[in-house]
């Protein structure tokens, strides 16, 4: 088995140099956790499958004498984040002779046809706009919805702004097409994003692709379905006090009634049909809908990945917080006796986990953004003082003027003098205005750019746009930076 490369220590290691001066604008990468240990863990659990892992990766056609490292998400065009996830896990399969698996969240409710893009308003500002590539289809999973050719003509927001990159939008479009005969839309995205992830990271020749609806019709589910059933409130309780205890990752509780035999709860699985909602499954039911139907929800899902079928799972930040819950539902659900009847006592642990995750932007130009929302107010009010500060429009003399009138309105004791005075005063800046125009436009108009270009900071800074969107160069640099990471 190939080893080269992990005996670097790197509880929270980050490639930042490898990104600077890159033309992509990716500002961060970290890979956290990798390092020897992490290694020599996932060397000794391909050393010593157990009859639950052998039996899972058998029915999932993954191999049982090299590393399986796995990583997944939902079906979706990916930001720059996931996509780290997937290149760290191509390189770390590599370093380690291993295979590496990507895992479609089929099981999903999410809406992959609706994707965010930069565009232009018809005031020439930079805008974000929600292009509906797929209409969506309320509560249905993406492995239950087919998948659908697309429209090129949706790529032009409704409202009539113009995207920044029509070009990138229209080859995103051709390659969800490419994949348009899919059996569902989760993998009419999940693969049409696959191939993007390999133009720009080539090297993942041995790699392999599964659902979770896959997981879902392996044995090693059948028999967590089964301690489900025989044992609910046990199973409910020990997820509940979990996810209590990592309030970060606002994973809710389960609903959880009664005792014995008569507990009314809801299991962590899910009840899907093709084309149909998906649905919470309760106790009461475990027995009447058709295994074929059960999905695992989140934490079962991870759970059963990393116990059977992969040594190594690789989380993003959001990820690695609520898998703790499933590290310390595991150990508590599973008694002894449980891992026994599933045949994991002596190797009962889950696959380690590795935290990868980037932060890049697209380069707007220096038109777009670049003000912070407090020197924008700060501009508004100077346009705002200009009205009745000559020295703020160049005026000195009339300034002075100024002064002097509202130091004798203060001095004076006589009310009809201070009426003069005052009048006579906005007779002044009427004059100041009148002779100081272009700067009073400038100074205004310099105030409605600094608001303009303050709202769009919020998209300059946007990190989340679709991977399609982004230059080679960034893309490329952002791998450059995943790889550094895990020297």
């Amino acid at each position: 088995m190939d080893m080269s490369g992990v005996e670097s220590e790197s509880s929270g290691a980050s490639s930042d140099e490898a990104c600077r001066g890159a033309p992509g604008l990716v500002d961060s990468v970290m890979v956290g956790g990798w390092g020897h240990e992490i290694a020599r863990d996932v060397s000794d659990r391909v050393r010593s499958l157990s009859p639950f892992q052998a039996g899972v990766r058998t029915e999932l056609g993954l191999p049982l004498d090299r590393p399986i490292v796995m990583s997944g998400h939902q079906a979706e065009i990916w930001h720059p984040g996931i996509l780290a996830k997937w290149i760290a896990g191509v390189e770390i399969a590599r370093r380690f002779g291993g295979v590496f698996v990507w895992l479609h969240v089929d099981q999903d409710v999410n809406e992959p046809g609706v994707i965010e893009a930069p565009a232009i308003d018809a005031r020439g500002c930079l805008v974000k706009r929600a292009l509906t590539l797929v209409e969506p289809t309320r509560e249905v999973p993406t492995g239950s919805r087919p998948a659908q050719r697309i429209d090129p003509a949706r790529i032009r927001p409704r409202d009539g702004a113009t995207p920044t990159d029509p070009e990138a939008l229209l080859r995103l479009v051709d390659a969800l097409n490419r994949h348009a005969n899919e059996p569902t839309l989760a993998l009419q995205f999940g693969r049409a994003v696959l191939g993007l992830a390999s133009r720009i990271a080539p090297g993942n020749a041995s790699g392999r692709e599964i659902t979770t609806s896959d997981l879902a019709r392996t044995g090693g589910f059948g028999a967590l379905v089964e301690l489900l059933r025989d044992h609910p409130a046990r199973a409910i309780a020990t997820h509940n006090e979990a996810a209590a205890r990592v309030p970060d990752a606002g994973v809710r509780a389960l609903g959880l009634k009664g005792e014995g035999a008569g507990v009314r709860g809801e299991l962590p699985l899910w009840r899907v049909a093709r084309g149909s909602v998906r649905t919470p499954v309760m106790v009461s039911q475990i027995g009447i809908i058709p295994a074929a139907e059960l999905r695992p929800r989140a934490l079962l899902m991870t759970g059963l990945a990393r116990l059977g079928a992969c040594d190594l799972f690789i989380h993003g930040a959001g990820g690695a917080v609520y898998d703790r819950i499933t590290d310390d539902w595991f150990e508590r659900w599973l008694e002894p006796s449980d891992r026994r009847r599933l045949g994991v006592e002596d190797v009962f642990r889950l696959a380690p986990i590795v935290v990868a995750t980037a932060t890049a932007r697209l380069a707007f130009g220096v038109g777009h953004g670049g003000v912070a929302i407090k020197d924008a107010r700060a501009a508004r009010h100077r346009a705002h003082a200009a009205q009745h500060d000559p020295a703020l429009l160049g005026d000195e003399f009339a300034a002075r003027q100024k002064r002097d009138i509202v130091a004798r309105i203060r001095a004076s004791p006589d009310r009809a003098e201070r009426l003069a005075l005052y009048q006579r005063m906005h007779a002044l800046l009427a004059s100041s205005r009148q002779a100081n125009v272009q700067r009073l436009t400038e100074v205004q108009s310099d105030a409605e750019a600094a608001e303009r270009r303050a709202g769009e900071e919020v998209f300059v800074q946007e990190r989340t746009w679709p991977i399609a969107l982004y230059p080679d160069a960034t893309l490329e640099a952002l791998a450059k930076g995943v790889r550094g990471s895990l020297e």
